[in-house]
């Protein structure tokens, strides 16, 4: 009985440093975690529906025309998914301090996925910073409402 214990708080310890856990029935549904290879492609599949639909301001060609060279630059940079039941819903991107882009899946959007991110990497870093389109008002008050951990910078019309 005693060492059941411990492996119970050893595995509670575990998941805790290791991301956002949710275990339910002894599984796991969802967490934050580092970008894996196997991920590319899910990961690009959002970057590029994401960018189509939010940035309908700048021409689809210039996203579609990147697609590919975001694929190989992803493994390079810090990138943390957020998967449920083995499916990413969403990612963040970092360089260094600065917030490169959160991008959750278009259904999943305003299900707090987004906040999750924000808040697993605000665990990460001493500060943040950020840069969104004026035209994106809507993400501009997402950002502010948060912390003053971040410097948030809205640029280009």
């Amino acid at each position: 009985m005693k060492k059941d214990k411990i492996f119970d708080a050893f595995i509670i310890e575990i998941i805790i440093l290791c991301a956002i856990i949710k275990k339910v029935n002894g599984e796991l549904t969802d967490m934050i975690r580092k970008l894996q290879k196997t991920d590319i492609n899910q990961v690009s599949h959002i970057w590029l529906n994401t960018n189509l639909k939010a940035h309908f301001f700048i021409p689809e060609q210039y996203w579609i025309s990147n697609y590919e060279f975001v694929k190989k630059m992803l493994p390079q940079s810090e990138v943390y998914v957020y998967e449920n039941n083995n499916k990413i819903q969403g990612f963040i991107g970092l360089k260094d301090d600065y917030i490169e882009g959160i991008f959750v899946a278009d259904e999943m959007q305003s299900h707090g996925i987004g906040k999750k991110l924000l808040d697993y990497i605000k665990n990460k870093k001493a500060k943040l910073q950020l840069n969104v389109y004026q035209k994106m008002s809507g993400q501009y008050c997402f950002t502010k409402e948060k912390d003053s951990l971040f410097k948030v910078s809205s640029w280009m019309n």
